[in-house]
């Protein structure tokens, strides 16, 4: 998988279609990594991005959407790890993408 390589790729202003495109190759787990040189360069992605969400309420509920889908699940001491858990995050995601599908 691709990830960003740095802040300076980023669109400063991104339609809805090109910041899914961030979101969806953005390392979510940067902050897991013992390479610091790693969790630096995602610390700075992450601020570029965040300022990104603040365009516009939808830029935000996808982040939101995003984030709440990445960090879901038992391996984030979620206790809801069924299926009707994932289902519903799922369900949540894809409504977002259904008010982004509107919105054009």
């Amino acid at each position: 998988m691709r990830f960003l390589r740095d802040a300076s790729e980023l669109p400063t202003r991104p339609s809805l279609e090109q910041f899914w495109d961030v979101l969806a190759i953005f390392d979510w787990y940067f902050q897991f990594s013992d390479d610091f040189s790693v969790w630096k360069r995602g610390a700075e992605i992450e601020k570029a991005v965040l300022e990104m969400a603040k365009q516009t309420e939808i830029h935000q509920q996808l982040y939101d959407t995003f984030q709440s889908y990445k960090f879901s699940g038992g391996a984030f001491g979620n206790i809801e790890t069924c299926d009707n858990h994932h289902a519903s995050r799922t369900d949540e995601f894809f409504q977002v993408l259904q008010r982004l599908a509107g919105e054009d």
